[in-house]
């Protein structure tokens, strides 16, 4: 949900373009979802699909609504599409903190796939990170591509019966 302010200068205290982008900042924040989620397949798959700074409390808030116990044991992959992204805001402990998540979810569905779908500019190597924390943490099978078909082709290939 996107809000105007084209009124925001009518509004008493808010003369200064100063405390306008202010406000417009806070409110982008509030109301705007970087990450949208798409469920695929009856529930068995996920299309995550990240727009504009992406931070680890998005990403986090994401990873909760998937591993919910009533859609974990149906899950078999996710798809991460960070390729309109702009910038990626996580740290190494954002991205350590979410391969522990995804090995406690790996746990209790062995059979999920990742695929981490983007462009080496947006990446900056955390793609290659992760993958080594998820390999030590969780032990699930994790891939980078730079096209969404790519990752599809990837998907079908090792979550075939």
């Amino acid at each position: 949900m996107k809000l105007r302010l084209k009124s925001a200068s009518k509004i008493s205290g808010f003369n200064s373009r100063r405390k306008r982008d202010k406000l417009t900042y806070v409110l982008k924040a509030r109301w705007t979802m970087p990450c949208k989620t798409v469920y695929e397949k009856e529930g068995t798959g996920v299309w995550i699909v990240c727009t504009g700074d992406v931070t680890a409390a998005d990403v986090l808030q994401v990873k909760e609504a998937l591993y919910k116990p009533e859609q974990l044991g149906k899950l078999c992959y996710q798809i991460w599409d960070f390729t309109s992204a702009d910038k990626i805001n996580l740290t190494s402990d954002d991205l350590q903190a979410c391969a522990v998540l995804d090995g406690h979810a790996f746990k209790s569905n062995c059979r999920q796939v990742r695929a981490l779908v983007g462009s080496k500019e947006v990446f900056h190597g955390l793609d290659r990170l992760f993958t080594i924390y998820t390999e030590v943490w969780s032990a699930n099978r994790i891939r980078t591509f730079e096209t969404i078909s790519d990752a599809r082709a990837w998907i079908d290939s090792v979550t075939a019966p």
